[in-house]
């Protein structure tokens, strides 16, 4: 249960995302995000567009971490990101073993595994990359149990996760999709119980 992890929530970074100008991307940044776009024609995915295509997959990012994680053994799984501008849509993951970041992507309509290479070595990330996949490695929970809280507080199906640093601490970073709104959530995995939400 994820109430007896004592997950600390707070919801200070809580945005109600505007449909017409923004871009549904990767909670956390550098490496582990997924690149965006740098395509201005009119052709251009848009916010809009994209829901719709993640409405249609009826496919959750828990799925997807499950996916990754079993077919990568002993790696977990550090980001994700909804990705409906492709050929077809798919999950883009990251993911952690011992030694190594994972690039994989699933397709949402089949649940298989389009592709998995080694994008680098750990040892290859910056400072503040090889910082939070260490606090990620000592943390308490999983980034499967940062969504399962983001999603129930949010009444809704997560669209993207990842890894951030707040104050110096680890967070967990969850855009949750309820209804048409996109929240997201700053989830701190080293608080004890009796957090309180911001």
């Amino acid at each position: 249960m994820i109430e007896k992890k004592h997950v600390y929530l707070f919801l200070a970074l809580l945005l109600q995302v505007d449909p017409t100008s923004a871009s549904v991307h990767s909670a956390s940044a550098s490496v582990f995000s997924a690149a965006e776009s740098t395509n201005d024609s009119p052709k251009r995915y848009s916010i809009e567009g994209e829901i719709h295509a993640f409405k249609r997959s009826a496919f959750s990012i828990q799925e997807a971490t499950k996916i990754v994680e079993n077919h990568l053994a002993g790696s977990k799984v550090v980001d994700l990101s909804f990705n409906g501008q492709g050929a077809v849509p798919s999950f883009n993951v990251k993911a952690c073993d011992g030694d190594n970041i994972w690039d994989v992507v699933i397709d949402t309509s089949t649940r298989d595994i389009i592709r998995a290479d080694i994008l680098m070595p750990i040892s290859h990330l910056d400072a503040e990359e090889k910082i939070r996949v260490a606090d990620f490695k000592r943390s308490r929970i999983d980034l499967s149990d940062a969504i399962a809280v983001a999603e129930q507080y949010g009444f809704g199906s997560a669209i993207s996760a990842g890894l951030d640093r707040f104050h110096g601490r680890l967070i967990f970073r969850i855009v949750v999709l309820s209804g048409s709104e996109l929240k997201d959530f700053s989830i701190d995995p080293s608080k004890e119980a009796g957090g309180r939400k911001r």
